[in-house]
């Protein structure tokens, strides 16, 4: 990924809002940072998903980032969850927007 000083700023001719429940995924975050927030905020639930879920979850959600951030995606929020019939599977959703030319 870029360092931060390396971003650049699109002017979009649209706004959206997305839900709180949503965490900003900030691309200028090095993978450990955003792990980190991965791994805390699995932790919190109730039952702790197992080691391997949690790791499970951490590549894959650094190996979306990297994509995204590669195909020009300009926002990203990830939803994590667990499932409203089994409270022991964690679930994930992410929002994208990407911008490409015409």
């Amino acid at each position: 990924m870029s360092a931060a000083s390396d971003l650049i700023t699109i002017e979009l001719p649209f706004t959206f809002s997305v839900p709180e429940e949503f965490d900003d995924c900030e691309f200028p975050l090095s993978p450990d940072e955003l792990a980190q927030r991965i791994i805390d905020k699995l932790s919190a639930f109730q039952p702790r998903p197992s080691d391997e879920e949690i790791l499970h979850a951490v590549v894959t959600q650094q190996s979306m980032v990297d994509l995204l951030a590669d195909s020009g995606c300009v926002y990203a929020g990830i939803l994590l969850a667990t499932s409203s019939t089994d409270e022991r599977i964690p679930l994930s959703a992410m929002l994208t927007v990407t911008v490409r030319p015409s």
